[in-house]
């Protein structure tokens, strides 16, 4: 029997304020790079985010598919931004899963 996969983590305990906040001194830090680890998306942290994205009805909802397929080959700069659009598709999903959608 093959190895069960963990369900997907809660993507508001990965996209966290703590983690975007050290996301965005990123790309204005001449010692920091990609590889912080403030950017890093390990496989269970992407699949959570793709789940999210994959129920979302946002208007940005397959572009933020298309950051996410290709998080390893962004620059700094732009994994900042796609971590700010998964927090805002997360929330709005979190939001109307709660009936309070804007």
């Amino acid at each position: 029997m093959p190895p069960l996969e963990p369900p997907p983590a809660d993507p508001t305990r990965i996209l966290t304020s703590d983690r975007i906040g050290a996301a965005l001194g990123v790309p204005s830090d001449p010692h920091a790079s990609r590889s912080d680890p403030a950017l890093q998306l390990d496989g269970l942290e992407r699949r959570s985010i793709a789940v999210v994205l994959g129920r979302s009805s946002h208007p940005l909802g397959g572009f933020a598919q298309t950051v996410l397929d290709q998080w390893d080959h962004l620059e700094a700069d732009d994994q900042v931004a796609g971590l700010l659009l998964f927090a805002e598709i997360t929330r709005r999903q979190r939001r109307a899963g709660l009936g309070v959608e804007r």
